[in-house]
C-alpha cells in the first residue's frame, strides 16, 4: 500500500516531468519563431543589397558619383 510520502513524491515527479515537457515545447516554439525572423531579416537584407545595386546603376547612367554628393553635403 503506497504511503502519502510515496504519493507526494510521485505527484511531484509528475509535475516536474510535465513542466519540463512544457518547457521543451515552448523552447521549440521560440526556436521556430527566431528562425523565421532570421529568414525575414535575411530577405530584407537581400532586398536592400538589390536596391543599392539598382541605385548605383542608375547613378552611373546619370553620371552621378557618390564623391560629388558627399562634397555637396
Amino acid at each position: 500500500m503506497p504511503s502519502s510520502k510515496d504519493e507526494r513524491e510521485h505527484s511531484l515527479r509528475d509535475q516536474i516531468t510535465s513542466v519540463l515537457t512544457s518547457m521543451q515545447t515552448d523552447m521549440a516554439k521560440v526556436e521556430n519563431i527566431v528562425a523565421e525572423f532570421e529568414r525575414k531579416i535575411e530577405a530584407i537584407m537581400n532586398k536592400i543589397d538589390d536596391l543599392e545595386q539598382r541605385v548605383s546603376y542608375l547613378e552611373s547612367l546619370l553620371g552621378i558619383s557618390k564623391e560629388s554628393d558627399e562634397e555637396g553635403a
